[in-house]
């Protein structure tokens, strides 16, 4: 690997905590075929809140429904997507229009407005980058930062998940505190204000149920937690220098831990890991050419 510079996101710490041999397929670009659903379902909720947050802003919000249906529909027809038995694509349709419905009763109330960059433009889903030490090099896309009406810098990030996350996990999280980060190491383009508050808005994907006593999909009202403290930050630093020192010396380490906490049943390379098995998945050129030597 040599003296070039390792990248990594807060989401690859947290591949390195599960499994470093999961760690090391991922950054050599090894992935399935097939994308999984919640990954596509993702990406197009954000390109539609990202829609609606800077139209709003600029005073003329886009109802987000159209811009979800259209990147949903686009997604169907150049994606091949995995469905588990649980979920089909028109269920997860439904839901995501109910999300974005649901979404401005809960957005437009918090008075947020976006923070700037040295260009004008909002910092929502904008890629950092930030050197935390000599050839570790820390990256993460953040989906919202902004001014509360007090006028305190807070940083808010989107989840679809099946479950609202909880306080302590907020309160601990690796993202938020890369987040908080990055935005203090790229003050020079983004300004001097120190991060005030951190949540996740949880955009919980439940199926809708013409059931009156059924619970369907819910946007949760983000549950703030103060800033990491500078102690808590160079922790994270720490951590962040170790993973790249691993990543050099090459310890892939698998890491299936207690069978109630193991991350195997859910990783993508599963099969691979323990049979060899490539069937699934697609492996870059150069890394084919390297298994094939």
């Amino acid at each position: 690997m040599g003296n070039e510079a390792i990248k990594l996101s807060a989401s690859q710490v947290v591949k390195g905590d599960e499994c470093m041999y999961q760690l090391k397929l991922y950054r050599q670009r090894v992935r399935r075929r097939a994308t999984s659903c919640n990954l596509v379902f993702g990406q197009c909720i954000d390109e539609a809140l990202r829609t609606y947050v800077t139209t709003a802003y600029a005073g003329s919000p886009t109802d987000p429904v159209p811009v979800f249906e259209q990147a949903w529909q686009k997604a169907l027809a150049s994606t091949e997507i995995s469905f588990p038995s649980t979920w089909s694509a028109e269920e997860l349709a439904r839901t995501g229009i109910r999300l974005l419905e649901l979404f401005p009763g809960v957005w437009d109330p918090l008075g947020l407005t976006p923070l700037l960059d040295d260009k004008g433009q909002p910092v929502m889903d904008v890629m950092l980058e930030a050197e935390i030490a000599p050839g570790v090099v820390l990256r993460g896309v953040l989906d919202f930062a902004g001014f509360n009406p007090a006028g305190d810098l807070v940083v808010v990030d989107y989840k679809t998940a099946a479950q609202a996350h909880d306080y302590y996990f907020a309160r601990k999280s690796d993202q938020l505190t890369a987040y908080q980060l990055l935005l203090t190491l790229n003050q020079q383009s983004l300004g001097p204000d120190p991060v005030k508050a951190l949540a996740f808005l949880d955009l919980v994907k439940r199926k809708v149920s013409s059931r009156s006593n059924s619970v369907g999909p819910e946007v949760c009202t983000p549950r703030w937690v103060p800033p990491r403290s500078q102690d808590e930050v160079n922790a994270f630093k720490q951590k962040v220098i170790w993973l790249a020192e691993d990543i050099r010396a090459r310890r892939w380490v698998q890491r299936p831990k207690m069978s109630f906490n193991s991350p195997c049943s859910q990783c993508d390379y599963k099969d691979y890991c323990l049979y060899g098995e490539k069937d699934g998945l697609v492996f870059p050129e150069d890394v084919a050419a390297s298994l094939a030597a």
